[in-house]
Formats: structure tokens, sequence, C-alpha cells
């Protein structure tokens, strides 16, 4: 028996094609898997056994309190309007012209559906930029070792 990851639609896609018995996803089924898994004669059974979190970071050195749902939105957002850490009120060590380097995860991934649903209007998308990374971890990472970042 072996355990991988890589996101909702990477188990998905897997237990599609017949690779795994049980794959493990942070968001329900969609619309196009189930026509597939139809298609293949399959009939996939969801069962909920926890429920999303979801943690915003920020580099160790930033100087940031707190931060509002609505601030995350015009950062992430389509046509953002908080680019820059000053436009936040604050000067962040180490990172050259404070500019906001905002790190998340693929499309694929269940948390990138969370993330939008949970923080983007409907009527608003992920701006163009965002950096995506094939796991939480190496968005945790990336913050770590990048003092401009928010993952």
């Amino acid at each position: 028996m072996s355990v991988g990851g890589g996101g909702s639609g990477t188990g998905f896609d897997a237990l599609l094609k017949g690779l795994v018995d049980i794959a493990n996803s942070s968001r329900p089924i969609d619309t196009f898997e189930m026509e597939r898994a139809t298609r293949l004669r399959l009939n996939p059974t969801e069962y909920t056994v926890g429920y999303d979190d979801l943690a915003v970071y920020i580099h160790k050195g930033n100087p940031l309190s707190s931060i509002k749902l609505k601030q995350l939105e015009d950062i992430f957002g389509k046509d953002a309007e908080l680019k820059y850490w000053t436009d936040l009120g604050i000067e962040v060590p180490g990172c050259v012209g404070q500019r906001i380097v905002r790190v998340g995860r693929q499309n694929v991934s269940g948390t990138y559906a969370y993330f939008r649903n949970s923080i983007l209007t409907r009527s608003r998308r992920f701006d163009t930029g965002i950096l995506d990374m094939l796991g939480s971890k190496d968005v945790v990472h990336l913050v770590e070792k990048t003092p401009c970042v928010i993952g």
C-alpha cells in the first residue's frame, strides 16, 4: 500500500483512471468528474470524515498583526487593489519595493476552491500573477524564506 498527495483533482483523476481505490479530497466531486465517472460506469461514494480549515501565512518578520477578509480579497482578487504592504499601513523588513508577493495552490486543489469560495465574492475571481504551488507545504516553505510573501 502507498499513500500519495497532490490535491483533490489529482486524487479524483487517479480514482477515475483506476490507479487508486480511495481518493482523499477537500471538496466534493465536481460535475465534470462525475460525468467522467458515469461514462466509465463508476459510481464514486463520498464520505465526509472532516472539514477544511485554512490558514493564511506571512513571513515571521512581517509586522502585520491582523488582516480582514475584505483585505485578503483585495490582495488576491481580480484587479487587486492592495498591491503593496504599505497599502496595509506597514513596511516589511527585507521586502525590497514592498510589493506583496501572492502565493496559492493550483486550481485542481480543494484548498484553491475553498479559498476562492470563502474569501472572494461570487462576482470576483483570482487575480493573475499569483504563484501556484503544488502543495500547502510548498506555500508555507516559500513564505518562510521570503519576506514579501503572503500565502
